[in-house]
């Protein structure tokens, strides 16, 4: 069976599904900040060479 406005094979029909992509798009700056972050917060952890690092590591 061929759904009006599914495609070619009528396998996934088109029921308008709303997946927010301008939403997803708002979030790829604030992923890239927090992973700017978390990396230069590792690398101070780890240049600190106090054991802070390994420490939380360890109670994880």
């Amino acid at each position: 069976m061929v759904y009006p406005g599914g495609d070619q094979d009528g396998l996934v029909p088109d029921r308008g599904v709303d997946l927010q992509l301008i939403h997803q798009l708002w979030l790829l700056p604030c992923a890239f900040i927090g992973h700017l972050a978390g990396e230069k917060a590792h690398r101070y952890m780890l240049k600190a060479d106090t054991g802070l690092f390994f420490r939380v590591l360890g109670r994880c």
